[in-house]
């Protein structure tokens, strides 16, 4: 048990620190709660927080009381203000918001995101999207592959080289957390389905890999379009897209 318990701490630093050296994870953004990592890496807390605080003690993690764990700015030892205050705005919003505000957004805003992503992403941080799609594809649960697809998309926004783009990016994580998109995506949200969502996501990246820009907008425009029909398909007509 100690040793499986050890390989898991190992699995959460490795993916905290190869996030912060491909730039996916920036400084300054909201880590996933110890739940999420639960869930993901089917650990206990006491591992998780092994782990966690192995990382805050070398100064790559900090966390702040009430707002969460943010990845450190290099050579300081506490959370930057801004990036707490930009997790509470986000919270807020998302509290005021809905899954088909959430996809409407995603529809106007990603394909662009992705476009701008095949021309600025660097190699690791296309290996990085690489890696990800490959751990959704062998995912063993919903919350797993959702948290999956949320790194992956945030993956995209963080090659934009844009901050903007990336801070919208952190706040459809946050609204997808903490709506009720993810009980609706726990209605539809097949094998088969969660298959294509994979090779959709697979063919986004090789047209982000091969620098193709409209290739990627109208690959991203497909997926979207496919998770909108799927979740909002029976209501209402959808969101038109």
């Amino acid at each position: 048990m100690r040793s499986k318990a050890q390989s898991v701490a190992s699995a959460i630093r490795a993916y905290v620190e190869e996030g912060i050296a491909t730039g996916a994870m920036p400084p300054g953004m909201r880590l996933p709660t110890e739940l999420e990592l639960m869930a993901g890496f089917q650990a206990g807390r006491n591992t998780i927080r092994k782990a966690m605080n192995a990382l805050r003690a070398e100064g790559k993690i900090v966390r702040q009381v009430g707002s969460g764990t943010f990845v450190a700015e290099p050579g300081r030892g506490a959370p930057p203000a801004n990036a707490a205050a930009a997790g509470q705005s986000a919270l807020s919003v998302a509290r005021l918001t809905n899954p088909f505000d959430v996809m409407e957004l995603r529809l106007a805003f990603e394909p662009g995101a992705a476009a701008i992503a095949a021309l600025r992403a660097s190699l690791q941080e296309i290996e990085h999207m690489e890696r990800v799609i490959l751990r959704s594809a062998q995912a063993v649960g919903l919350e797993e592959f959702e948290r999956l697809d949320c790194e992956l998309h945030a993956a995209f926004g963080q090659a934009t080289k844009n901050v903007i783009f990336a801070k919208v990016y952190d706040m459809i994580t946050v609204a997808r957390e903490h709506t009720a998109w993810g009980r609706l995506k726990e209605r539809v949200l097949t094998a088969e389905l969660r298959r294509r969502h994979t090779q959709e996501h697979e063919r986004i990246v090789a047209a982000i890999r091969e620098r193709d820009g409209e290739g990627a907008r109208a690959e991203m425009k497909r997926h979207l379009d496919e998770i909108n029909r799927s979740m909002f398909g029976a209501q209402a007509g959808g969101l038109e897209s």
